[in-house]
């Protein structure tokens, strides 16, 4: 029929990442008298949702509800999804509430999303409460949902809850993968608790997870705050020789701990450093190497950087 063809033409635009021409191909079947069905739906959605066009994807899903098609857990997932993607993480929680309300099936990628939404708007205490449904409704917790809710910890400054959730990651067979770890770390950093921000930043190489930029400079910030310098260059070295491109940030939180400790040799050796590497310093590199000059009594210096 000629729904199989539109729908087949719809799949592949969908796999091939052309949701115009998928969206395109769903308006002309309304002209053509085709009939949409579910999977003519699920596949327009799913095309959007894949770079973020919630718009399109809702313009999709309300034409379904104007129709006999029946919804369905798969496309209210995909929505959720693409209003995640598009930065409207209010409607995605919204969407949430209306499958709990129509008693709609909630499996581990329905809460992983609306978990992700709580986080990105502040709602910690909201996060934790769907992790405990999930565990109630014994629905699997997955990476994306224990990551997205140890972050909410972390923004509500729960490291110890963000802590208890990393450590039963293992018992229900989750694997932590980079967001995971950058999350537990930078709880831990920002509640100063600086002997598990060592011992998670060595776990990492212990368990293969690969440490990215935001890592190092949230371990190198951490040591900066705790005032050993040394460690936190330490750990800009290890960067380095992970040939793991460095950031502004990341040598600015390294310039810090130097400034700390008034290590002024060790500053405009980074700061050369930075030349090379082609990282662009800023006003607040400058003025760590300035800071950290003025205490050494480098004063010749002070003027050339000035």
């Amino acid at each position: 029929s000629s729904a199989v063809l539109f729908n087949a033409a719809i799949s592949a635009c969908e796999k091939g990442g052309e949701w115009d021409k998928a969206l395109h191909i769903f308006n002309t079947m309304a002209l053509s008298n085709a009939v949409a069905d579910t999977f003519t739906f699920n596949a327009t959605v799913s095309a959007c949702e894949k770079v973020g066009r919630w718009r399109q994807a809702l313009q999709v899903l309300t034409a379904m509800e104007q129709t006999k098609v029946r919804s369905n857990t798969i496309i209210h997932n995909a929505m959720m999804s693409a209003f995640g993607k598009g930065g409207a993480w209010e409607n995605a929680l919204q969407l949430f509430s209306t499958m709990v309300q129509y008693e709609m099936q909630l499996d581990t990628i329905s809460f992983s999303a609306a978990v992700s939404a709580c986080e990105r708007v502040g709602e910690w205490d909201k996060a934790l409460r769907l992790v405990t449904m999930m565990g109630y409704q014994q629905v699997p917790l997955d990476t994306i949902s224990f990551s997205a809710a140890i972050s909410a910890c972390e923004n509500g400054g729960l490291w110890e809850r963000a802590l208890q959730l990393f450590s039963v990651m293992p018992e229900n067979k989750v694997k932590s993968n980079t967001i995971t770890f950058n999350a537990i770390i930078s709880a831990c950093e920002k509640s100063s608790f600086w002997v598990s921000v060592l011992n998670l930043f060595s776990e990492m190489s212990q368990r293969i997870v690969e440490r990215d930029a935001l890592t190092y400079f949230t371990v190198i910030n951490a040591f900066e705050k705790s005032g050993d310098w040394e460690k936190a260059l330490w750990v800009f070295t290890a960067m380095a020789q992970r040939q793991v491109e460095m950031d502004t940030m990341c040598c600015n939180a390294a310039m810090s701990a130097c400034d700390t400790c008034s290590q002024w040799r060790t500053s405009l050796q980074l700061l050369s450093s930075m030349a090379q590497s082609e990282v662009e310093p800023n006003a607040i590199t400058h003025n760590s190497a300035i800071n950290a000059c003025e205490k050494g009594g480098v004063w010749k210096t002070v003027v050339e950087l000035c």
